[in-house]
């Protein structure tokens, strides 16, 4: 096989990265809209916290909701 044929990825590859992406916007999309809508938001750096302290197994209560306004 010659190098030209190495950097190739095979379609199938090609075309699950898009459908991943396109999942991954409309995903976004979605929660864009379920927030204007009032969803509840929250501080990343709380809700990192607290995935952190729960992978610990320390007890820990989940973050509260940011208020709006």
């Amino acid at each position: 096989m010659s190098k030209l044929c190495t950097n190739v990825e095979p379609a199938s590859t090609s075309k699950a990265r898009a459908e991943m992406h396109e999942s991954f916007v409309s995903d976004a999309l979605a929660a864009a809209e379920a927030i204007d809508a009032g969803a509840a938001v929250y501080a990343g750096d709380e809700v990192h916290a607290y995935l952190i302290k729960r992978a610990s197994g320390s007890p820990v209560e989940p973050p509260r909701p940011v208020p709006k306004g």
